[in-house]
């Protein structure tokens, strides 16, 4: 079975190209390299299971792949307000692009962020029939690119809950990442609006759902760790708890609010239902995250850490 992962040279691209190879598929990765984050798959080059073409993915033939998925996007509501057209044709137009290209036994699998659920009152669970709320760029382009992607009556998709962890292509603008590493250097933080509520998942158990999709019935499922339904003080004290720090390092700025105002409790039950498992818990990202810093915790270390990721 021959497998193309557009966006492979990125976050959770490169940690699945690497996955699936190691579950023995042939695959060909595909990216643009955006971010100059080529280095990212230099330890695949010499897998004879792996090809790579730098480039545009909508613009392939498609007829030799049995799978897509789809993990290229211009992700995060920073980048994608300031290049909304790059956004738009990224996450949304190239998809549309590739679902014409497709053949009725090709399968397609595609990512979008559960973002789109957008603001609710924090206490209600959004399952697959919630309705979608996007609120900013970011959200309505990949609401827009699961539409499109839905069109081909082979798919799956997949709402992700904002992912953590380590990959090759490290990214510290994600929450948890990006709370840790604060904490950890500055031994304090500050946050306002608290109490909004969002889901989180390992990055592994984002690679093991796509590796899942590939012989599971199509659908739309959510893909969250229902034990990581957080709130992001809860979320600063867990980290503060894990790092043995006070409490009181956390201080509340009321007069701010966040311009990407998500706050909603997501529920995965239908895909744990149908059979996946999550395996992979807080402290296991908040292991390898320690060790991460701990490698650069010189006085620079914080500033070259911070500055790995799409947003910043």
């Amino acid at each position: 079975m021959h497998i193309l992962v557009s966006g492979s040279a990125g976050f959770i691209g490169s940690f699945l190209c690497d996955y699936l190879l190691k579950c023995n598929f042939k695959v060909t990765g595909v990216d643009n390299c955006f971010y100059n984050n080529e280095q990212s798959i230099f330890h695949l080059l010499g897998n004879r299971k792996f090809d790579f073409v730098k480039g545009d993915v909508a613009r392939l033939n498609f007829k030799n792949y049995d799978i897509i998925i789809i993990s290229h996007g211009l992700v995060g509501m920073p980048i994608c307000k300031k290049l909304s057209s790059v956004a738009w044709y990224t996450n949304a137009e190239s998809i549309k692009i590739i679902v014409k290209s497709l053949g009725k036994d090709q399968k397609l699998i595609y990512p979008n962020s559960n973002s789109g659920y957008g603001t609710t009152d924090g206490k209600t669970e959004c399952i697959e029939d919630s309705p979608m709320n996007p609120i900013s760029v970011y959200g309505q382009s990949k609401c827009q690119g699961e539409q499109y992607a839905l069109e081909h009556k082979n798919t799956t998709v997949l709402r992700l809950a904002t992912v953590f962890g380590t990959s090759s292509r490290m990214r510290f603008d994600l929450l948890i990442n990006n709370l840790f590493a604060k904490i950890y250097f500055d031994r304090e933080i500050t946050l306002f609006e608290p109490h909004f509520m969002r889901n989180f998942v390992h990055i592994r158990d984002v690679v093991r759902a796509m590796a899942w999709s590939i012989y599971n019935p199509n659908g739309v499922y959510n893909l969250g760790n229902d034990k990581l339904n957080m709130s992001k003080i809860q979320l600063a004290e867990a980290i503060c708890d894990y790092l043995s720090i006070n409490r009181s390092i956390i201080k509340i700025d009321e007069s701010q609010k966040d311009e990407d105002q998500r706050n909603y409790i997501v529920s995965s039950n239908k895909i744990v239902k149908s059979g996946f498992t999550m395996d992979y818990q807080l402290e296991d990202g908040l292991n390898e995250l320690c060790s991460l810093c701990d490698m650069y915790n010189k006085p620079t270390g914080k500033q070259t850490l911070l500055s790995m990721g799409n947003s910043c």
